[in-house]
């Protein structure tokens, strides 16, 4: 089983130290969710700010994509840095009419 807590619930004003406190804390992953308010009403985070984490993160981001166009957003990822494990794990959702 692995660990990775969804900053969906930190605080934003103080980003930095909530990821670098659940990565001390042992998280295996850090869970961050992309909404595109069509697939999904959207209350996630952005890419400049996945950028920020990405930076202070000693463990590799979880980036669940709960969008319409997946193409799109792995092409956004796919050249991402994403910390110093290099390791991106992407989660998709999709609906069948």
């Amino acid at each position: 089983m692995l660990v990775a807590p969804s900053l969906l619930s930190a605080d934003f004003g103080n980003l930095s130290r909530d990821v670098q406190a659940i990565c001390d804390a042992g998280c295996d992953l850090i869970h961050i969710d992309v909404m595109d308010g069509h697939f999904v009403p959207n209350h996630s985070i952005g890419t400049p700010v996945i950028s920020a984490i990405s930076k202070v993160a000693t463990k590799p981001l979880d980036i669940h994509l709960m969008v319409e166009n997946n193409t799109f957003f792995v092409d956004l990822f796919k050249n991402f840095k994403i910390c110093s494990t290099n390791k991106l794990s992407l989660l998709f959702n999709f609906s069948f009419s």
